[in-house]
């Protein structure tokens, strides 16, 4: 079983996001870190290849920086690495990003189940996997919180819904969404970073993959007219003292803002 992961790289989540001159997030010389749901796709990856044999590829758009992402994966168990970057992709929105991986994908192989976490935590929209699928062609079961069985043709996943869980059945070729429920990634280990460190990950442009330059980057479908931190919340009053009078005052503020 062939099976590849879409990934990417984001700022620590620990780190208060800045704006530059320019509008944008600052991210040069920022800590970075693997967007955490890709970690449990990378985790399911794992153990699908456990179970039923095959390998984990690992794929990502993005600068050179990106690699560390990508070596982060196969220090966990990945056999391959693949980044896509380009000039040409800066300021590519949700669906550019889409076409430009699932370009990426088949130009690289043929693969039996296709992971990504659920969302980005940087921009939280959860569009690009399912767009991966729908460029691809292929079926898709997204918010998956456990793999149940898989056959040669088949993959069957519980998945959460606004109306509960459901369990889904599919052909294969698939693409899944992964939860943080679906599973605990595991830590790297020492040997695999030492040769994840060494091994070379090959660089692909749009040329390389076929894609067209015109519906990718500035030319994206849609684009982010402006950025802005929210202005800040005014202070709340504290009211002190026993609990009947605080009440009463809370009430009576309550009435003066016209809230009750």
């Amino acid at each position: 079983m062939n099976v590849l992961v879409c990934i990417k790289q984001v700022l620590d989540n620990a780190v208060v996001p800045k704006l530059g001159p320019d509008g944008k997030v600052v991210k040069e010389g920022v800590e970075t870190m693997v967007s955490p749901f890709d970690l449990n796709a990378v985790e399911a990856a794992l153990k699908l290849t456990e179970e039923h044999g095959g390998e984990v590829s690992v794929l990502t758009v993005g600068d050179e920086s990106c690699k560390t992402a990508l070596r982060i994966a196969l220090s966990m168990g990945a056999a391959k690495a693949y980044l896509v970057s380009d000039p040409a992709l800066e300021d590519s929105d949700g669906w550019a990003t889409s076409y430009t991986l699932a370009k990426a994908i088949q130009s690289i192989g043929s693969f039996d189940v296709i992971l990504c976490g659920k969302q980005a935590i940087d921009d939280d929209a959860g569009q690009v996997g399912a767009g991966i699928a729908e460029q691809l062609g292929i079926s898709q079961m997204t918010y998956v919180n456990e793999i149940r069985e898989v056959t040669d043709s088949t993959i069957t996943v519980k998945r959460v819904s606004p109306a509960g869980e459901e369990v889904v059945e599919a052909k294969l070729p698939a693409l899944l969404t992964c939860e943080k429920s679906l599973n605990e990634p595991r830590y790297p280990t020492l040997k695999r970073t030492r040769m994840a460190n060494r091994m070379e990950i090959p660089v692909l442009d749009c040329a390389a993959i076929g894609a067209d330059v015109s519906k990718v980057g500035k030319n994206s479908p849609s684009s982010i007219k402006r950025i802005y931190a929210p202005a800040p919340r005014q202070s709340g009053e504290l009211i002190k003292g026993e609990a009947e009078e605080i009440g009463k005052t809370a009430v009576g503020k309550l009435v003066e803002q016209k809230i009750v």
